[in-house]
């Protein structure tokens, strides 16, 4: 783990932080489509930022693999003991923000999808992983 006077308020996938990220994440690649480079999490993969004094909101730029599950995806993320559910349902780069309230100086963030996508069961690629949400970018203000 990192050293909780070594961690970033922030993390830009291809830039910087991105040794902030725990388990559970898989390894860097870029959206065909705009040329965005993000990490896809498993169904459970988290991720350490440190607090940014006076922020009192966490943006998370985010998508998924909505190609392969139209009906949407379903998740939440989960600071400390606080669950914020997540739903995306078009096929984009989202902003979400979250409140950031009676949380210590290191936030310790969890993005869970119970039902992952494994993009062999639906167009029988060879690709095995279980994909949950896409992310780009995640900082505070």
């Amino acid at each position: 783990m990192i050293a909780p006077e070594s961690l970033q308020p922030a993390i830009v996938v291809g830039r910087y932080g991105e040794n902030q990220l725990g388990e559970g994440w898989h390894e860097r690649e870029t959206d065909g489509r705009y040329g965005i480079p993000y990490r896809a999490s498993s169904h459970d993969a988290t991720l350490v930022l440190r607090r940014e004094q006076n922020a009192n909101t966490l943006h998370i730029l985010m998508s998924g693999s909505l190609g392969l599950a139209p009906a949407g995806l379903e998740g939440a993320v989960r600071i400390g003991e606080r669950l914020f559910p997540m739903k995306l349902s078009a096929d984009a780069w989202v902003l979400r923000k979250i409140p950031l309230v009676d949380l210590g100086e290191t936030l310790e963030i969890r993005f869970l999808m119970p039902n992952p996508i494994i993009p062999d069961y639906v167009i029988h690629n060879g690709d095995a992983r279980a994909l949950g949400w896409f992310l780009t970018a995640i900082w505070q203000e």
